[in-house]
C-alpha cells in the first residue's frame, strides 16, 4: 500500500511537472510570436511616421525654395547679375538655422554663384568643371521637377553631407534661373540645439 501511495504521488508530481512544462513552453511560444508579431506592426508604425515627417520637412523647406524663387530681390540680381539678394538670403539663414547656403545661379552654359547666403563664400562656384557640373546637374533636374530633390553629398564649402533642394526661377511664365537651397540632410537630428524664433 505504500508503495502504491508512493507510485500515486510520484506519478502525480511527475504529471504536474510534465504539465506545467508543457504549458509553459506552449505560452512562450505562443506569447512571442504575438510580441513579434505588435512589434512588427509598431515598427512599421514609425517607419510611417518618420517617412511623412521627412517628406514634411523636404516639403516644407522645397516650398520655401519657391518662395524665394520668386521674390522680386531674387528676379532682380537675376536680371542684373549682382548678388542683391544676398542680404535677404543671409536673413532667411540666420533665422532658419539649419541651412548650409542659400544660392543662385545663371541658367546658362557655364553657371557660376552669383548670390548666396553665407557672405559671397560661393560667389563665382562653379567656375571649375567638376563645380559646373554640380550645377548643371541641379539645373536639369530643376527643369524637370517643380523642386528636385539632389543625391545626399558632402559640401565642398562645409564638408557637411548635404541635399540640394533645387527649383526653377520664372519670370514672366519663362525659366531664367535657379535657385538652390542646400539643407543638411540630418539637420533636425545634428542641429537639435537650433533654436527658433
Amino acid at each position: 500500500m505504500k508503495s502504491l501511495k508512493y507510485t500515486f504521488t510520484l506519478w502525480s508530481v511527475l504529471l504536474i511537472v510534465f504539465l506545467a512544462t508543457l504549458i509553459s513552453i506552449a505560452t512562450y511560444i505562443l506569447g512571442s510570436r504575438k510580441i513579434s508579431d505588435h512589434f512588427k506592426i509598431q515598427m512599421k508604425t514609425v517607419v510611417k511616421i518618420v517617412a511623412m515627417e521627412i517628406d514634411n520637412f523636404l516639403i516644407s523647406h522645397g516650398n520655401i525654395a519657391e518662395t524665394l524663387a520668386h521674390d522680386i530681390r531674387t528676379i532682380q540680381s537675376i536680371r542684373k547679375g549682382k548678388p542683391i539678394a544676398s542680404t535677404f538670403y543671409q536673413e532667411i539663414h540666420k533665422r532658419y538655422g539649419i541651412y548650409e547656403n542659400i544660392f543662385i545661379f545663371p541658367n546658362i552654359e557655364n553657371p557660376t554663384v552669383i548670390a548666396d547666403s553665407i557672405s559671397g563664400k560661393t560667389h563665382g562656384y562653379g567656375s571649375i568643371s567638376l563645380e559646373r557640373d554640380d550645377l548643371l546637374m541641379y539645373r536639369n533636374s530643376a527643369v524637370m521637377e517643380k523642386v528636385a530633390i539632389g543625391k545626399a553629398k558632402k559640401s565642398p564649402i562645409t564638408g557637411e553631407t548635404v541635399i540640394v533642394l533645387a527649383t526653377s526661377i520664372r519670370d514672366q511664365g519663362g525659366i531664367i534661373r535657379k535657385n538652390n537651397i542646400s539643407i543638411f540632410q540630418y539637420s533636425f537630428i545634428i542641429r537639435t540645439n537650433v533654436e527658433y524664433p
